[in-house]
Order: structure tokens, then sequence, then C-alpha cells
């Protein structure tokens, strides 16, 4: 079986890279854009993350001569859009590949899929990262791809032309992640933060309405809300075993706080959560968007996942439980630097958590104040737009680069 997969393995790696080498023929719109997203349920993909919010701006606010397509993996996420009065094609359509054949800009929030990437030749691919956390990624990491893998997933080493951050702080290690140009960079703000400090057109599209409406009974009844979220193991081991739920539910009760438990979104086909009910601590289903709903929780429990960096902007601290972290140190890499510079306990051990929650020692104070103004250049609701602003600029001065456009507009 494992020589039939990998044979199928090559086959569709030739494959895409005849389909690439195709895809440098077709003329490119750089006034069409096309964007796709990264994040699934068990049941389909789903609308969120930095693409979403790009999309969302763009769509709503340019002139009609720029043309924005959401690509899609399915026939349902095409649809809910559509109803809304967007453009959306699924990628395994006509439609979908005559349209990444032809845009000018491809915009993306995570690796490219290899699907998409056999479209992308001579598109301009625009790299809006989900995050930076404590974990190392890409060329930084021990987790990192060989370079064997340059054949079979030839996507993973696409060369972005522009790379956004939210300062250039975390940037500069996306920059040597990524292995770019420092000139490519541009620290804008990420476009999921604008929900945080305005209102967004659409911004309900994928939200879990079930989380919200239970976040607003739920802060009526307790102290605090808690949120959990570990983040991706690389040895995809499940993040719950360094947890005792029952343990945990006892603690919450005593002092009447509720928490929310959520997996990473590549851990949503993972059946991973217990049978048991508890009273005071429940699962919320993974990948939906969480970013219209982040100030509803008071306290924010998770590892070394972007989130611990994000709650800042609505001044949640976080308690960094990292109960692995020798194993993961070494499987993934951590940012000292980053971690330094966070605020908040960090504990290495179940007991310890418990002890930490019941001291409620874990407030916000001046550190993550000065934290926030680290990690975050920006802090409104036009991260999109400076995106935005810079692509245009670059249209309408062709030969320009991202580095002039970028201090044309900080200078204009």
């Amino acid at each position: 079986m494992e020589i039939l997969h990998n044979i199928k393995v090559i086959v569709h790696s030739i494959l895409a890279w005849l389909v690439y080498g195709l895809s440098f023929v077709f003329p490119r719109d750089k006034k069409l854009w096309v964007v796709m997203g990264w994040r699934m349920s068990k049941h389909r993909e789903l609308f969120g993350d930095n693409a979403k919010y790009f999309f969302l701006y763009v769509a709503n606010n340019l002139p009609k001569d720029i043309k924005v397509v959401w690509i899609g993996r399915d026939n349902d996420i095409c649809q809910i859009l559509r109803q809304r009065g967007y453009q959306a094609y699924n990628l395994f359509s006509l439609a979908g590949v005559w349209t990444s054949l032809r845009a000018g800009y491809t915009i993306v929030d995570a690796n490219i899929r290899l699907e998409n990437w056999q479209y992308s030749g001579g598109s301009r691919l625009i790299q809006l990262w989900h995050g930076k956390s404590l974990k190392k990624m890409g060329h930084n990491s021990p987790y990192a791809m060989g370079r064997y893998k340059k054949f079979s997933s030839p996507n993973l080493f696409r060369k972005f032309y522009l790379l956004t951050a939210a300062s250039k702080f975390l940037g500069d290690f996306n920059v040597s992640g990524f292995r770019i140009n420092p000139d490519d960079l541009v620290v804008t703000g990420l476009p999921r933060y604008d929900v945080l400090f305005g209102s967004v057109k659409d911004s309900d599209i994928d939200i879990d309405l079930g989380l919200k409406d239970k976040l607003e009974r739920l802060k009526k009844e307790y102290k605090k809300i808690v949120f959990y979220a570990p983040t991706f193991r690389p040895d995809g081991s499940n993040p719950l075993v360094g947890v005792d739920l029952n343990s945990l539910n006892s603690v919450l009760a005593e002092a009447n706080y509720y928490c929310l438990i959520s997996l990473h979104p590549k851990f949503a086909n993972k059946d991973w959560q217990p049978k048991e009910k508890f009273s005071h601590l429940d699962f919320v289903e993974t990948g939906f968007d969480l970013y219209p709903l982040m100030n509803k929780f008071d306290l924010l429990i998770t590892d070394y996942s972007s989130l611990a960096l994000d709650f800042l902007l609505v001044k949640v601290p976080a308690i960094l439980y990292i109960y692995d972290l020798e194993s993961f140190e070494k499987g993934m890499g951590i940012h000292q630097e980053i971690a330094d510079a966070l605020p908040g306990p960090r504990v290495e051990n179940f007991d310890r958590l418990l002890e930490v929650l019941k001291g409620d020692t874990y407030n916000w104070s001046e550190q993550h104040d000065q934290a926030r103004n680290t990690f975050f250049t920006y802090q409104d609701n036009k991260s999109a737009q400076r995106i935005t602003n810079i692509l245009l600029e670059v249209l309408a001065t062709p030969g320009q680069t991202i580095a002039e456009a970028r201090k044309y507009l900080e200078n204009k």
C-alpha cells in the first residue's frame, strides 16, 4: 500500500509541475485577485482568518475594476459567499481553474495548496500568514521540510511577492523562516485584527452563532470566562493528555469560572472530545472564526499559539501551559525572544496550572501594555486597507517595488 501511495504522490507531483509550467503561458490580469483560505471543519471549508477579512475589505471598498474572487475547495463555501453577493468559485470547477490561471494576484494566509500552486505561475503571491507565535516555522524550525520535498511539495517553497506582519519585531522572524527579501516585508497589521477595532461587513459569516449566544449567557452567570486553546503539535499528538478535565472542572466550579476548550483547526477531524459532560467546561467546534468573539473572554490558557499574542489586542491576559516544553522545543522550536517579551505565568505541570487559576495572579498589568505595543505597530481597523493601498500603488506605478511603494505611502 505504501508503494502505491508513493507512486500516486509522484504522478500527482509530475502532473502539477506540468500544469504549473503551462500556467506561465496565460496572460495575467493585475486587476483580478483570487483569495483562498485554509480553515476546515469536519464538513466543509470555513471562511476565516486573514484571507476572510482581506477579501471582505477589497470586495466592499474597492472600485469594480478590481475584481476579487474567493477560490474555495467545495461548493458549500462558494454558495454561502455567493448568497451574500460575492464572487466565489470552486477550485475544481472550470470557472475556478480559469480564474486562477488569469489572476494577477494570488492571496493566501497559509502555505498555498498544491492544487492552487499549479495554476499560480506568473501570478504575484501575497502571503498574509496566519499570525506569529512562539513556535518556529519554515526554515527556522527543526520541523522544516527537507530540500527533497521541493519536488513532491513545491507549493511549500513558492516565493512570495509580499509578506505582511503585525510589527517588524514579529515580521523579521517570518522573513528568516520563509527566506524572503526583507524589502518585501510590509508592516501593516493583519486583516483579522480589523474586526477587533470596528465593524466589518459580513464578518458574521462562519462565526459560531451557537458560541456567540452561549457566551452572552455565560457572561451573566459566571465570574470569568476562560478560553483554553492548545496549538498544533508536529507529531499530531493529543494536546489534552496534559489535562485532567475532572480536576479542572472542580477548580473552575470553586472559582465560579467557566472554560471553553477549542483544539487547533488542524485537528478538526480528530475525535478527542470526551463523551463525558462537565458543569463548568465545554468544547467548541474547531475552525470557526473566533475573532469577532475574542473580547467576550476574560482569560486565555494556551501554550505556543499566536493567540497568546493576539488576545493582547483585546486586553485579555494569558497563562502559558507548556507541559511539553522540552519535546516541543526539540520538535518545532521556540522563539525565545518572543517568549521573553510576553508577560504572564508559565506553568509546566497541571498541578501548577490549577494553583495559578486559584491564585488569580495573572491579571492585566503594565507589562501587558508594553508587550502589546512591541508586538503590534498598529492597533486599529485599517490593516486590510494598508495592504490594499500598497498593492494599488504598485499597480498605479509599473516597475515600482514593494519597498518603494511602502516608502511612498509612509511619506504621503
